[in-house]
């Protein structure tokens, strides 16, 4: 799995972790928290993921152990003109 870090405004991150298939979000300074509702991940074909999310301190994580390997966008709400891009293997 591998995650690219997004340059931006509320600059925000993200890290994967390969073996417990998660991927973890949050603002580079630590400053700011992207609430789940706030995060979308979308396959190639533009679709909407649904994957459990949940908050951990002041980061959100991801459970993407249902999808399928490949190419996924993360978008932030309000950052709608950048993404990052996420590929699950």
């Amino acid at each position: 799995m591998h995650a690219r870090t997004l340059q931006g405004t509320a600059q925000p991150m993200a890290y994967a972790d390969q073996k417990r298939r998660k991927v973890f979000v949050l603002s580079e300074d630590r400053s700011r928290l992207f609430p789940p509702a706030d995060i979308q991940l979308e396959d190639k074909h533009g679709n909407i993921c649904m994957v459990p999310m949940d908050i951990h301190g002041d980061m959100t994580v991801l459970d993407v152990r249902q999808l399928s390997p490949g190419g996924y966008l993360l978008k932030v709400l309000g950052l709608a003109d950048k993404a990052i891009r996420i590929i699950l293997f």
